[in-house]
């Protein structure tokens, strides 16, 4: 049988071998370097990255971040979404950014000139409320350099999941109610009544100085 393993694989797992190999491809997070975000918005999604320039000089991305737009944000105008894109990169690195300066690369040339604290109007104002509370300046870049982050806007990895419904559908499952009935049809409960309490018709167990709601887990 001839073998499948042919020049070309030879060549892949060595270029694989020598990445591996090689400096990692993203650089670990450093406070104390100047931190720059690329941003940019297709009718996909958005995209950024997030990197630093090392003490060599040379600017090593630090992270990677895209989403999907939905249905509602597809139908806004540009310099929205590459706002948008703005806020969700910097709302998904808040925790690197919150109380440090940084600059923002976009290719939305009219957000170089944004006065975030003083937007208010209703097409921006949502989205700069929440920029407001960040320390950064736009600089703009010609789309030709800025690929990574277009290329990111196009492929999308992070889904908008607006599961609002779904939380006020699961608030409050067990009520008050449950708890009570529940309790009383438990016959180990009634078993030990001597190191119970109750409270309002509820059933707590003296455990030292603290009182412990009762629950006693139904076998499988």
């Amino acid at each position: 049988m001839p073998s499948l393993y042919g020049q070309k694989n030879v060549k892949n797992f060595s270029n694989i071998k020598n990445i591996l190999c090689s400096q990692p491809v993203l650089e670990i997070f450093d406070k104390d370097l100047p931190i720059t975000i690329y941003t940019d918005a297709s009718l996909n999604g958005i995209g950024a990255i997030l990197k630093q320039i090392q003490k060599n000089g040379k600017e090593k991305p630090v992270g990677y971040f895209s989403k999907k737009l939905n249905d509602t944000q597809k139908r806004k105008k540009a310099i929205y979404l590459e706002c948008l894109a703005i806020k969700e990169a910097i709302k998904y690195w808040q925790y690197w950014l919150i109380g440090r300066k940084f600059t923002v690369f976009s290719d939305q040339k009219p957000l170089e000139n944004l006065n975030i604290k003083a937007r208010t109007d209703d097409e921006l104002g949502e989205l700069t409320f929440y920029l407001s509370q960040y320390d950064f300046n736009i600089k703009y870049i010609p789309g030709k350099n800025n690929t990574e982050a277009d290329s990111l806007s196009r492929n999308p990895v992070l889904e908008d999941n607006n599961n609002d419904e779904e939380i006020l559908k699961t608030v409050n499952l067990i009520t008050i109610d449950d708890i009570k009935a529940d309790q009383q049809k438990n016959e180990k409960i009634k078993e030990k009544k001597t190191k119970i309490i109750e409270r309002n018709g509820i059933l707590y167990k003296k455990d030292r100085n603290r009182e412990k709601l009762y629950y006693l887990k139904k076998q499988v």
